[in-house]
């Protein structure tokens, strides 16, 4: 049960793509064979990106289910925190490589200048608020860790399987091809106000001078 969210998340991003390819077929006309190639470099690109942002997650998992069962969760707070700042740091750091050196990124994969400059015209938008998608996923498997799945599971699994294909189906339908690339950003931003409004009620629920990781036990 507790491991159900981030697993099914893996489902989702293949929800995702699929949804995606089955838009671009609908759009993208003679281009099509150039954004599936230039689309398969950046999911690629992010699949690389994602691997240390699972790290910092699961080393915050290991830290703070640790702590929170010696009932030592101001140090699972602490952990949170770091995290959280890490995270946003990797992921800032992460935007400003694919906000800029989307040309290089491609050519390291492929030859063929059209696919090059579709890869990078992909990254811009999608890559847009990317600095906010570490500290969601850290929050989502600190919850997870300290026996929270539904709060895991609304950080986690609201994106791939309901907000990314409405927002690259309705998006693509009323404003063309280009707006399948937006609805990443959209969704990040939406996810970031979950993210926020389910810390805020977790910090509401706990005890007095209690952490999250109580906040379960206490209702």
């Amino acid at each position: 049960m507790l491991g159900a969210p981030v697993s099914l998340s893996f489902i989702g991003m293949a929800l995702v793509s699929a949804v995606v390819i089955a838009a671009l077929r609908l759009t993208a006309g003679e281009s099509y064979p150039t954004l599936l190639a230039a689309y398969g470099i950046v999911t690629r690109i992010f699949g690389f990106a994602y691997l240390p942002l699972m790290a910092i997650g699961l080393a915050t998992q290991a830290i703070a289910g640790n702590n929170v069962g010696a009932g030592l969760v101001h140090r699972s707070n602490e952990t949170l925190l770091i995290a959280v700042g890490t995270a946003f740091a990797y992921c800032l750091a992460v935007e400003s490589v694919l906000l800029t050196g989307g040309h290089w990124l491609a050519a390291g994969f492929v030859g063929d200048a059209a696919v090059i400059g579709a890869v990078a015209s992909i990254l811009q938008p999608m890559a847009a608020v990317y600095v906010f998608a570490g500290p969601v996923l850290v929050v989502a498997l600190y919850f997870q860790a300290v026996g929270q799945p539904g709060r895991a599971a609304l950080l986690t699994l609201v994106k791939p399987f309901l907000l990314l294909p409405l927002l690259i189906v309705g998006g693509s339908a009323v404003f063309g091809g280009d707006a399948i690339w937006f609805a990443y950003p959209v969704g990040d931003l939406i996810m970031t106000g979950l993210a926020a409004a389910v810390v805020i009620g977790a910090l509401k629920a706990r005890p007095v001078g209690g952490g999250f990781g109580l906040a379960a036990q206490a209702s």
